[in-house]
Protein backbone atom coordinates (compact mmCIF):
# COMPACT_ATOMS: atom_id res chain seq x y z
CA UNK A 1 0.00 0.00 0.00
CA UNK A 2 3.24 2.58 1.04
CA UNK A 3 4.91 1.96 -2.33
CA UNK A 4 1.67 2.45 -4.45
CA UNK A 5 1.12 5.56 -2.75
CA UNK A 6 4.37 6.80 -3.36
CA UNK A 7 3.81 5.66 -6.93
CA UNK A 8 0.73 7.47 -7.07
CA UNK A 9 2.98 10.90 -5.80
CA UNK A 10 5.17 10.09 -8.51
CA UNK A 11 3.31 9.98 -11.21
CA UNK A 12 1.33 13.22 -9.82
CA UNK A 13 4.29 15.53 -9.63
CA UNK A 14 5.93 14.35 -12.83
CA UNK A 15 1.92 15.42 -14.20
CA UNK A 16 2.49 18.29 -12.55
CA UNK A 17 5.72 19.37 -13.69
CA UNK A 18 4.62 18.49 -17.04
CA UNK A 19 1.36 20.81 -16.68
CA UNK A 20 3.40 23.71 -14.65
CA UNK A 21 6.45 23.14 -18.32
CA UNK A 22 3.60 23.61 -20.46
CA UNK A 23 2.44 26.55 -19.32
CA UNK A 24 5.60 28.25 -19.46
CA UNK A 25 6.48 28.26 -15.39
CA UNK A 26 9.24 25.17 -15.90
CA UNK A 27 12.14 24.57 -18.54
CA UNK A 28 12.60 21.68 -19.65
CA UNK A 29 16.12 20.78 -21.47
CA UNK A 30 14.89 17.56 -22.71
CA UNK A 31 11.85 14.96 -23.05
CA UNK A 32 12.64 13.71 -19.86
CA UNK A 33 10.47 15.42 -16.70
CA UNK A 34 12.93 14.65 -14.17
CA UNK A 35 15.44 17.01 -15.91
CA UNK A 36 12.77 19.86 -15.81
CA UNK A 37 13.37 23.27 -13.27
CA UNK A 38 11.52 26.26 -12.67
CA UNK A 39 12.13 29.25 -14.48
CA UNK A 40 12.47 31.28 -11.55
CA UNK A 41 15.39 30.62 -9.54
CA UNK A 42 14.14 29.35 -5.97
CA UNK A 43 16.75 31.10 -3.57
CA UNK A 44 17.80 29.40 -0.40
CA UNK A 45 20.05 30.47 2.33
CA UNK A 46 22.79 27.66 0.60
CA UNK A 47 24.34 28.45 -2.64
CA UNK A 48 22.99 27.08 -5.50
CA UNK A 49 23.40 26.67 -9.12
CA UNK A 50 21.45 28.86 -11.33
CA UNK A 51 20.25 26.54 -14.09
CA UNK A 52 20.31 27.75 -18.04
CA UNK A 53 18.04 30.82 -18.77
CA UNK A 54 16.37 30.55 -15.54
CA UNK A 55 15.38 34.20 -13.95
CA UNK A 56 17.47 35.85 -11.50
CA UNK A 57 15.26 37.50 -9.10
CA UNK A 58 16.71 40.62 -8.01
CA UNK A 59 18.51 41.18 -4.46
CA UNK A 60 20.64 37.83 -4.61
CA UNK A 61 23.92 36.90 -3.66
CA UNK A 62 25.50 35.89 -6.90
CA UNK A 63 28.69 34.29 -7.43
CA UNK A 64 30.80 32.34 -10.23
CA UNK A 65 31.95 29.18 -9.40
CA UNK A 66 35.65 29.14 -10.58
CA UNK A 67 35.99 25.44 -10.35
CA UNK A 68 33.28 25.11 -12.96
CA UNK A 69 32.70 28.84 -14.28
CA UNK A 70 28.64 28.28 -13.33
CA UNK A 71 26.73 30.90 -11.17
CA UNK A 72 25.38 30.37 -8.05
CA UNK A 73 22.48 32.58 -5.71
CA UNK A 74 21.06 32.59 -2.38
CA UNK A 75 19.37 34.72 -0.45
CA UNK A 76 21.38 37.53 1.53
CA UNK A 77 22.31 36.94 4.68
CA UNK A 78 19.39 38.22 7.39
CA UNK A 79 16.88 38.21 4.77
CA UNK A 80 13.68 37.34 7.16
CA UNK A 81 12.89 41.13 6.67
CA UNK A 82 14.58 41.75 3.43
CA UNK A 83 12.34 43.05 0.20
CA UNK A 84 13.32 39.89 -1.86
CA UNK A 85 11.05 38.22 0.81
CA UNK A 86 8.23 40.18 -0.61
CA UNK A 87 9.03 40.45 -3.85
CA UNK A 88 9.28 36.57 -4.03
CA UNK A 89 6.87 33.75 -3.16
CA UNK A 90 7.52 30.48 -2.49
CA UNK A 91 4.76 27.63 -2.15
CA UNK A 92 5.66 24.36 -1.66
CA UNK A 93 3.53 21.78 -2.88
CA UNK A 94 2.98 19.00 -0.27
CA UNK A 95 2.09 15.59 -2.41
CA UNK A 96 1.27 13.27 0.18
CA UNK A 97 2.35 14.67 3.36
CA UNK A 98 5.29 15.91 5.26
CA UNK A 99 8.74 14.21 5.11
CA UNK A 100 7.77 12.66 9.00
CA UNK A 101 4.20 11.72 8.30
CA UNK A 102 5.31 9.06 5.56
CA UNK A 103 5.92 11.71 2.30
CA UNK A 104 8.45 12.27 0.31
CA UNK A 105 9.59 15.58 0.69
CA UNK A 106 12.24 15.20 -2.27
CA UNK A 107 8.75 15.06 -4.83
CA UNK A 108 7.22 18.36 -3.86
CA UNK A 109 7.30 20.62 -6.21
CA UNK A 110 8.00 24.40 -5.65
CA UNK A 111 6.20 26.89 -7.50
CA UNK A 112 7.48 30.35 -7.68
CA UNK A 113 5.95 33.46 -8.55
CA UNK A 114 7.10 37.49 -8.91
CA UNK A 115 4.54 39.71 -6.81
CA UNK A 116 4.47 42.92 -9.40
CA UNK A 117 3.42 45.69 -8.49
CA UNK A 118 0.46 47.89 -9.78
CA UNK A 119 2.85 50.30 -12.25
CA UNK A 120 3.69 47.11 -13.70
CA UNK A 121 0.48 45.76 -14.67
CA UNK A 122 -0.85 49.43 -15.73
CA UNK A 123 1.77 48.84 -18.15
CA UNK A 124 0.75 45.07 -19.56
CA UNK A 125 -2.58 46.83 -19.74
CA UNK A 126 -1.72 49.96 -21.61
CA UNK A 127 1.37 47.96 -24.16
CA UNK A 128 4.06 49.87 -23.33
CA UNK A 129 6.47 51.12 -20.50
CA UNK A 130 9.44 49.28 -19.46
CA UNK A 131 7.58 46.11 -18.00
CA UNK A 132 6.47 45.57 -21.27
CA UNK A 133 10.11 44.93 -22.82
CA UNK A 134 11.48 41.72 -23.24
CA UNK A 135 15.44 40.57 -22.96
CA UNK A 136 17.29 38.72 -25.41
CA UNK A 137 18.65 37.01 -22.55
CA UNK A 138 17.69 34.61 -20.44
CA UNK A 139 15.73 36.88 -17.88
CA UNK A 140 12.41 37.18 -19.61
CA UNK A 141 10.27 40.28 -18.34
CA UNK A 142 12.36 42.14 -15.53
CA UNK A 143 10.67 43.85 -12.59
CA UNK A 144 10.06 47.68 -12.89
CA UNK A 145 13.10 49.89 -11.78
CA UNK A 146 15.45 46.78 -11.76
CA UNK A 147 17.53 48.35 -14.48
CA UNK A 148 17.50 51.95 -12.51
CA UNK A 149 18.07 49.73 -9.15
CA UNK A 150 20.89 48.08 -10.64
CA UNK A 151 22.73 50.86 -12.16
CA UNK A 152 22.23 52.55 -9.21
CA UNK A 153 23.96 49.76 -7.00
CA UNK A 154 26.73 50.00 -9.38
CA UNK A 155 27.21 53.54 -8.97
CA UNK A 156 26.59 53.04 -5.28
CA UNK A 157 29.48 50.52 -5.00
CA UNK A 158 32.12 53.18 -6.34
CA UNK A 159 30.74 56.04 -4.56
CA UNK A 160 31.55 54.34 -1.09
CA UNK A 161 34.28 52.75 0.72
CA UNK A 162 32.89 49.61 1.80
CA UNK A 163 34.14 46.31 0.99
CA UNK A 164 32.10 44.29 2.09
CA UNK A 165 29.07 44.50 -0.23
CA UNK A 166 31.08 43.12 -3.71
CA UNK A 167 28.54 40.30 -4.11
CA UNK A 168 25.52 43.06 -3.60
CA UNK A 169 27.48 44.73 -6.64
CA UNK A 170 27.95 41.07 -8.65
CA UNK A 171 24.13 40.86 -8.43
CA UNK A 172 23.40 44.08 -10.18
CA UNK A 173 25.87 43.65 -12.85
CA UNK A 174 24.45 39.96 -13.01
CA UNK A 175 20.94 42.13 -14.02
CA UNK A 176 22.81 44.34 -16.24
CA UNK A 177 24.37 41.28 -18.14
CA UNK A 178 21.10 39.85 -18.66
CA UNK A 179 19.19 43.14 -20.09
CA UNK A 180 21.94 44.05 -21.92
CA UNK A 181 21.54 41.91 -24.83
CA UNK A 182 18.33 43.69 -25.50
CA UNK A 183 18.48 46.72 -27.98
CA UNK A 184 16.28 49.30 -25.87
CA UNK A 185 17.96 48.60 -22.47
CA UNK A 186 21.36 48.65 -24.03
CA UNK A 187 20.65 52.17 -24.89
CA UNK A 188 18.75 52.49 -21.54
CA UNK A 189 22.07 51.32 -19.81
CA UNK A 190 24.17 53.42 -22.52
CA UNK A 191 22.33 56.62 -21.66
CA UNK A 192 24.18 56.32 -17.62
CA UNK A 193 27.48 53.97 -17.91
CA UNK A 194 30.16 56.13 -15.97
CA UNK A 195 30.00 54.15 -13.15
CA UNK A 196 30.17 50.84 -15.62
CA UNK A 197 33.05 52.08 -17.73
CA UNK A 198 35.09 52.84 -14.53
CA UNK A 199 34.33 48.89 -13.25
CA UNK A 200 35.76 48.15 -16.89
CA UNK A 201 39.41 49.92 -15.90
CA UNK A 202 39.66 51.15 -19.19
CA UNK A 203 38.72 54.90 -18.40
CA UNK A 204 38.58 56.45 -14.78
CA UNK A 205 36.97 60.22 -15.99
CA UNK A 206 38.96 61.58 -13.78
CA UNK A 207 38.07 59.56 -10.68
CA UNK A 208 40.68 57.36 -8.26
CA UNK A 209 41.05 54.16 -10.52
CA UNK A 210 38.81 51.55 -7.25
CA UNK A 211 41.49 49.21 -7.88
CA UNK A 212 44.89 50.70 -6.95
CA UNK A 213 42.33 52.33 -4.30
CA UNK A 214 39.68 50.38 -2.29
CA UNK A 215 40.38 47.24 -3.91
CA UNK A 216 43.56 47.01 -4.27
CA UNK A 217 45.25 43.94 -3.39
CA UNK A 218 41.83 42.68 -3.68
CA UNK A 219 43.40 40.30 -6.87
CA UNK A 220 39.98 37.43 -7.28
CA UNK A 221 37.34 40.48 -6.95
CA UNK A 222 38.99 42.36 -9.40
CA UNK A 223 39.60 40.08 -11.65
CA UNK A 224 35.11 39.05 -11.23
CA UNK A 225 34.06 42.94 -11.26
CA UNK A 226 36.52 43.64 -14.38
CA UNK A 227 35.22 40.91 -16.17
CA UNK A 228 31.83 40.88 -15.71
CA UNK A 229 31.68 44.93 -16.47
CA UNK A 230 33.20 44.43 -19.23
CA UNK A 231 31.06 41.43 -20.71
CA UNK A 232 28.03 43.91 -19.93
CA UNK A 233 29.43 47.31 -22.00
CA UNK A 234 30.27 44.64 -24.40
CA UNK A 235 26.82 43.78 -24.96
CA UNK A 236 25.57 46.55 -24.81
CA UNK A 237 27.01 48.12 -27.86
CA UNK A 238 27.24 45.24 -29.92
CA UNK A 239 25.42 45.50 -32.47
CA UNK A 240 23.69 48.79 -31.46
CA UNK A 241 24.88 51.73 -32.70
CA UNK A 242 22.94 54.21 -30.91
CA UNK A 243 23.97 52.64 -27.49
CA UNK A 244 27.47 52.86 -28.96
CA UNK A 245 26.71 56.24 -29.81
CA UNK A 246 25.95 57.35 -26.61
CA UNK A 247 29.12 55.92 -25.17
CA UNK A 248 31.64 57.72 -27.13
CA UNK A 249 30.28 60.79 -26.55
CA UNK A 250 31.35 60.78 -23.23
CA UNK A 251 35.35 60.51 -25.32
CA UNK A 252 35.21 64.62 -26.36
CA UNK A 253 32.33 63.16 -29.26
CA UNK A 254 35.79 61.29 -31.30
CA UNK A 255 34.61 58.03 -32.07
CA UNK A 256 38.16 56.50 -32.12
CA UNK A 257 38.84 57.75 -28.51
CA UNK A 258 37.52 55.05 -27.54
CA UNK A 259 39.23 51.94 -29.10
CA UNK A 260 42.48 54.59 -28.17
CA UNK A 261 41.99 54.14 -24.45
CA UNK A 262 41.44 50.26 -24.88
CA UNK A 263 44.44 50.04 -27.45
CA UNK A 264 46.09 52.31 -24.55
CA UNK A 265 45.49 49.35 -21.67
CA UNK A 266 45.73 45.94 -24.30
CA UNK A 267 50.13 47.81 -24.68
CA UNK A 268 50.59 47.93 -21.00
CA UNK A 269 49.37 44.45 -20.07
CA UNK A 270 51.58 41.80 -18.47
CA UNK A 271 51.54 38.06 -19.64
CA UNK A 272 49.68 36.51 -16.41
CA UNK A 273 47.10 34.74 -15.65
CA UNK A 274 44.54 37.63 -13.80
CA UNK A 275 45.91 40.10 -16.99
CA UNK A 276 45.50 36.92 -19.62
CA UNK A 277 41.26 37.21 -18.88
CA UNK A 278 41.46 40.76 -18.53
CA UNK A 279 43.08 40.96 -21.80
CA UNK A 280 40.66 38.68 -23.62
CA UNK A 281 37.91 40.68 -22.10
CA UNK A 282 39.21 43.57 -23.60
CA UNK A 283 39.54 42.52 -26.81
CA UNK A 284 36.22 41.21 -26.70
CA UNK A 285 35.23 44.82 -25.54
CA UNK A 286 37.61 46.24 -28.67
CA UNK A 287 35.60 43.83 -31.41
CA UNK A 288 32.26 45.50 -30.48
CA UNK A 289 33.48 48.48 -30.76
CA UNK A 290 35.28 47.80 -34.61
CA UNK A 291 32.02 46.41 -35.50
CA UNK A 292 30.44 49.77 -36.59
CA UNK A 293 31.96 50.56 -40.12
CA UNK A 294 32.77 54.58 -39.25
CA UNK A 295 35.35 53.56 -36.35
CA UNK A 296 36.09 50.62 -37.90
CA UNK A 297 37.62 52.82 -40.54
CA UNK A 298 38.88 55.38 -38.84
CA UNK A 299 40.99 52.11 -36.87
CA UNK A 300 42.68 50.88 -39.33
CA UNK A 301 43.46 54.39 -41.32
CA UNK A 302 45.20 55.29 -38.43
CA UNK A 303 47.23 51.74 -38.37
CA UNK A 304 46.36 51.12 -35.35
CA UNK A 305 45.43 47.20 -37.47
CA UNK A 306 49.03 47.28 -37.06
CA UNK A 307 49.80 47.88 -33.57
CA UNK A 308 47.17 45.24 -33.01
CA UNK A 309 49.02 42.96 -35.28
CA UNK A 310 52.10 43.92 -33.36
CA UNK A 311 51.10 42.77 -30.44
CA UNK A 312 50.86 39.50 -31.36
CA UNK A 313 54.17 38.24 -30.87
CA UNK A 314 53.95 40.21 -27.16
CA UNK A 315 51.29 38.30 -25.77
CA UNK A 316 51.81 34.30 -24.83
CA UNK A 317 47.97 33.61 -23.89
CA UNK A 318 46.36 31.61 -26.74
CA UNK A 319 43.24 32.62 -26.74
CA UNK A 320 44.14 36.38 -27.26
CA UNK A 321 46.00 35.54 -29.97
CA UNK A 322 43.16 34.15 -31.80
CA UNK A 323 40.70 37.05 -30.61
CA UNK A 324 43.65 38.96 -32.13
CA UNK A 325 43.58 37.95 -35.31
CA UNK A 326 39.84 37.31 -35.61
CA UNK A 327 39.45 40.83 -35.09
CA UNK A 328 42.11 41.92 -38.13
CA UNK A 329 40.42 39.35 -40.30
CA UNK A 330 36.98 40.94 -39.64
CA UNK A 331 38.77 44.21 -40.35
CA UNK A 332 40.25 43.29 -44.02
CA UNK A 333 36.45 44.23 -45.46
CA UNK A 334 36.33 47.85 -43.61
CA UNK A 335 35.28 51.00 -45.43
CA UNK A 336 38.09 52.56 -46.72
CA UNK A 337 36.41 56.59 -45.42
CA UNK A 338 39.57 57.72 -44.53
CA UNK A 339 41.80 57.93 -47.28
CA UNK A 340 39.01 59.83 -49.68
CA UNK A 341 37.70 62.87 -49.14
CA UNK A 342 34.48 61.35 -47.15
CA UNK A 343 36.41 61.46 -43.87
CA UNK A 344 34.37 60.88 -40.76
CA UNK A 345 34.65 61.35 -37.18
CA UNK A 346 38.02 62.19 -37.08
CA UNK A 347 39.67 65.19 -35.36
CA UNK A 348 42.09 67.62 -37.49
CA UNK A 349 45.21 65.87 -35.81
CA UNK A 350 43.88 62.24 -36.79
CA UNK A 351 42.81 63.72 -40.69
CA UNK A 352 46.63 64.82 -40.81
CA UNK A 353 47.96 62.05 -39.18
CA UNK A 354 46.04 59.64 -41.71
CA UNK A 355 47.16 61.46 -44.67
CA UNK A 356 50.73 61.50 -42.95
CA UNK A 357 50.15 57.86 -43.37
CA UNK A 358 49.01 57.77 -47.35
CA UNK A 359 51.65 59.66 -48.31
CA UNK A 360 54.01 57.19 -46.65
CA UNK A 361 52.58 54.42 -48.04
CA UNK A 362 52.13 56.15 -51.11
CA UNK A 363 56.11 56.80 -51.22
CA UNK A 364 56.75 53.55 -49.92
CA UNK A 365 54.92 51.47 -52.43
CA UNK A 366 54.52 53.49 -55.63
CA UNK A 367 53.88 50.72 -57.72
CA UNK A 368 51.92 48.50 -56.23
CA UNK A 369 47.74 48.61 -56.61
CA UNK A 370 45.76 49.03 -53.78
CA UNK A 371 43.65 46.23 -55.44
CA UNK A 372 46.34 43.47 -53.90
CA UNK A 373 45.67 44.19 -50.62
CA UNK A 374 43.21 41.64 -50.36
CA UNK A 375 44.25 38.10 -51.30
CA UNK A 376 41.55 36.28 -51.75
CA UNK A 377 43.42 32.80 -51.90
CA UNK A 378 44.76 33.59 -48.61
CA UNK A 379 41.05 34.18 -47.89
CA UNK A 380 39.88 30.94 -48.74
CA UNK A 381 42.70 29.11 -47.05
CA UNK A 382 41.65 31.06 -43.89
CA UNK A 383 38.54 29.40 -43.15
CA UNK A 384 40.52 25.65 -42.77
CA UNK A 385 42.89 26.12 -40.70
CA UNK A 386 43.26 25.73 -37.08
CA UNK A 387 46.67 26.62 -36.08
CA UNK A 388 46.28 30.36 -34.99
CA UNK A 389 50.03 30.90 -35.96
CA UNK A 390 49.25 29.91 -39.55
CA UNK A 391 46.15 31.70 -39.65
CA UNK A 392 48.45 35.34 -38.38
CA UNK A 393 51.01 34.23 -41.15
CA UNK A 394 48.15 35.15 -43.91
CA UNK A 395 47.14 37.74 -41.77
CA UNK A 396 50.06 39.15 -41.72
CA UNK A 397 51.36 38.99 -45.11
CA UNK A 398 48.31 40.39 -46.24
CA UNK A 399 48.43 43.25 -43.97
CA UNK A 400 52.64 44.14 -44.39
CA UNK A 401 51.61 44.62 -48.32
CA UNK A 402 49.98 48.27 -47.08
CA UNK A 403 53.14 49.34 -45.63
CA UNK A 404 56.57 50.32 -46.55
CA UNK A 405 59.25 48.79 -44.20
CA UNK A 406 61.40 52.06 -44.49
CA UNK A 407 59.85 54.20 -42.43
CA UNK A 408 57.52 51.87 -40.09
CA UNK A 409 59.13 50.14 -37.30
CA UNK A 410 56.49 48.20 -36.38
CA UNK A 411 56.24 46.65 -39.89
CA UNK A 412 59.88 45.70 -39.48
CA UNK A 413 59.03 44.35 -36.01
CA UNK A 414 56.27 42.27 -37.59
CA UNK A 415 58.46 41.03 -40.75
CA UNK A 416 61.23 39.55 -38.01
CA UNK A 417 57.89 37.97 -36.22
CA UNK A 418 57.10 36.17 -39.60
CA UNK A 419 60.80 35.21 -40.37
CA UNK A 420 60.91 33.80 -36.73
CA UNK A 421 57.55 31.81 -37.25
CA UNK A 422 58.54 30.52 -40.99
CA UNK A 423 62.17 29.28 -39.44
CA UNK A 424 60.02 27.37 -36.92
CA UNK A 425 57.40 26.44 -38.84
CA UNK A 426 58.94 25.37 -42.34
CA UNK A 427 56.99 23.84 -45.02
CA UNK A 428 53.49 24.16 -42.87
CA UNK A 429 53.68 28.09 -43.27
CA UNK A 430 52.66 29.31 -47.18
CA UNK A 431 54.27 32.39 -48.47
CA UNK A 432 51.91 34.10 -51.01
CA UNK A 433 53.31 35.32 -54.58
CA UNK A 434 52.22 38.96 -53.72
CA UNK A 435 54.24 39.08 -50.30
CA UNK A 436 57.33 37.66 -52.35
CA UNK A 437 56.40 40.48 -54.82
CA UNK A 438 56.40 42.94 -52.13
CA UNK A 439 59.56 42.11 -50.85
CA UNK A 440 61.65 42.18 -54.28
CA UNK A 441 59.75 46.17 -53.96
CA UNK A 442 60.85 46.72 -50.55
CA UNK A 443 64.60 45.14 -52.04
CA UNK A 444 64.75 48.09 -54.33
CA UNK A 445 63.23 50.56 -52.05
CA UNK A 446 66.12 50.23 -49.89
CA UNK A 447 68.77 50.12 -52.39
CA UNK A 448 67.41 53.76 -53.74
CA UNK A 449 67.80 54.88 -50.21
CA UNK A 450 71.30 53.90 -50.14
CA UNK A 451 71.88 56.00 -53.75
CA UNK A 452 70.44 58.47 -52.29
CA UNK A 453 72.26 58.64 -49.12
CA UNK A 454 75.61 58.39 -50.98
CA UNK A 455 75.20 60.58 -53.65
CA UNK A 456 76.42 58.22 -56.08
CA UNK A 457 74.78 55.71 -58.17
CA UNK A 458 78.10 53.40 -57.70
CA UNK A 459 76.74 50.10 -55.65
CA UNK A 460 80.11 48.76 -55.73
CA UNK A 461 81.26 52.64 -53.95
CA UNK A 462 83.16 50.75 -50.30
CA UNK A 463 82.46 54.02 -49.16
CA UNK A 464 78.97 53.92 -49.90
CA UNK A 465 76.21 55.29 -47.00
CA UNK A 466 73.57 52.29 -46.19
CA UNK A 467 70.65 52.03 -44.16
CA UNK A 468 71.04 50.37 -41.33
CA UNK A 469 68.51 49.18 -37.97
CA UNK A 470 68.66 47.85 -34.82
CA UNK A 471 67.63 44.38 -35.14
CA UNK A 472 67.00 41.61 -32.40
CA UNK A 473 71.12 40.74 -33.60
CA UNK A 474 72.19 44.22 -33.38
CA UNK A 475 72.55 46.74 -35.97
CA UNK A 476 72.58 45.35 -39.45
CA UNK A 477 72.24 45.98 -42.99
CA UNK A 478 68.87 46.52 -44.36
CA UNK A 479 69.62 45.42 -47.87
CA UNK A 480 71.12 42.30 -46.64
CA UNK A 481 68.72 41.56 -44.24
CA UNK A 482 66.02 41.65 -46.77
CA UNK A 483 67.66 39.82 -49.36
CA UNK A 484 68.37 36.58 -46.92
CA UNK A 485 64.75 37.58 -45.81
CA UNK A 486 63.41 37.10 -49.43
CA UNK A 487 65.55 34.22 -50.67
CA UNK A 488 66.86 32.16 -47.66
CA UNK A 489 63.67 32.17 -45.09
CA UNK A 490 60.44 32.75 -47.38
CA UNK A 491 62.58 31.70 -51.04
CA UNK A 492 64.20 28.75 -52.15
CA UNK A 493 66.65 28.42 -49.41
CA UNK A 494 69.41 26.59 -52.08
CA UNK A 495 69.41 29.05 -54.12
CA UNK A 496 69.22 31.61 -51.80
CA UNK A 497 73.50 32.23 -51.51
CA UNK A 498 73.09 32.98 -55.64
CA UNK A 499 70.45 35.00 -55.70
CA UNK A 500 71.80 37.48 -52.53
CA UNK A 501 74.80 37.83 -54.85
CA UNK A 502 73.53 38.79 -57.59
CA UNK A 503 71.69 41.62 -55.85
CA UNK A 504 74.39 42.80 -53.91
Amino acid sequence: MKFKFSLLVLIFSKLLVAANAAGGDMICPDDNPDNCYPKIFVPTNEWQEIKPEQHIPAGLHVRMNIENMGREAKLPEKSSNSQINKDIQAVAVDLGGDANNGGDANNAVVAVGEVHDAEENTNEENGNGQGNRKSNGSRGKPAPGELLNALKGVEEFLNNGRTDNIEDLMGNLEILDDLSHDIDYGVDISKNPMSLIQLTGIYTFEQPDIYETKLKGKTTDSLKIQDMSMRVLSSTIRNNDEALDNIVELFNGSKDKLYKVIMEKLEKLNNNSFENIIQRRRLGLLNSILGHEEIASSFCCLSNDLTLLHLYSKITDKESKAKIINILHDLRIAPDYCHSENIVNLSPQDIQDSLQLKKRYQDDNLNISESVIVDEEDEEAFGDITDVDLKYSIVAQRMLRKYGLISNYKAREILQDLIDLKNNKKNSLKISSRFLNWMEYQIDQVKQLNNNLSGSNNQDDDNQQRFTIESRDGERDYLDYLIVARHEVFGNSHAGRKASADEL
